[in-house]
């Protein structure tokens, strides 16, 4: 049987049109159908980071009895300092029960831009990451500490309805419809709090980044359609 198989690859290989440019035989190897982008990929990027989150929360619980605490890396609007936290600021939580809440949407979220490399889903997510963190470092209210991934989630899920009408097809146009549909509770996080524990300039200008970055990524299809 194996030497059947050689025997195969051997005249498949040697043929003249199955030679590279140096004259040697080509390797006939199937590429993987995961590829550099795709659903399964998008699963373990995702699973990755929603793991890395609760790593930090154990490592920031564990190091609490020493009394350090991460959470104080957010973002501190407009200090020196503060600005650390458009960096960090994603990673960290409040407590178990915030983290919790933003793993589902996160995990949902994060899977869907990443899945389709239409949406050229790693410069989205980089855009809000950074852009949402800067506005809310020069434009949220001082004396919080704004921290959690929640910016992150309303970013992506604006960034994929924004896409649906941007990109121009039926597939980023539904699945903006039901991103809009499913997460339309998301609103309510846009203004401030009877509470005031919760980041809704986070939520803001997470959203308005999301906008953003669909109109910098995909615009050219919407220019494309005029006059």
């Amino acid at each position: 049987m194996l030497g059947a198989r050689m025997a195969l690859f051997s005249e498949r290989s040697g043929s003249a049109g199955n030679k590279n440019d140096f004259g040697l035989p080509r390797l006939d190897i199937e590429p993987s159908r995961r590829g550099p982008l795709g659903p399964e990929h998008a699963f373990e990027t995702t699973g990755g980071f929603v793991a890395l989150l609760y790593i930090i929360w154990a490592a920031n619980w564990t190091l609490s009895w020493l009394h350090l605490d991460f959470r104080h890396y957010g973002i501190i609007p407009r200090t020196f300092w503060g600005l650390l936290g458009v960096l960090f600021a994603p990673l960290l939580h409040a407590n178990l029960a915030h983290l919790m809440a933003n793993t589902i949407p996160l995990f949902v979220l994060m899977s869907i831009v990443l899945a389709r490399p239409v949406y050229k889903g790693y410069a989205a997510i980089l855009g809000i990451w950074i852009l949402g963190g800067l506005a809310t470092w020069a434009l949220a209210r001082g004396g919080a500490v704004h921290i959690g991934a929640s910016g992150l989630i309303y970013g992506m899920a604006a960034y994929l309805i924004a896409a649906g009408f941007t990109m121009m097809d039926v597939m980023s146009l539904v699945v903006g419809l039901a991103i809009a549909f499913l997460y339309s509770g998301l609103i309510f996080g846009l203004v401030p709090s009877i509470f005031g524990t919760t980041s809704w300039e986070g939520h803001l200008f997470g959203a308005i980044a999301g906008v953003l970055m669909a109109f910098v990524l995909h615009g050219k299809a919407v220019a494309g359609t005029g006059g």
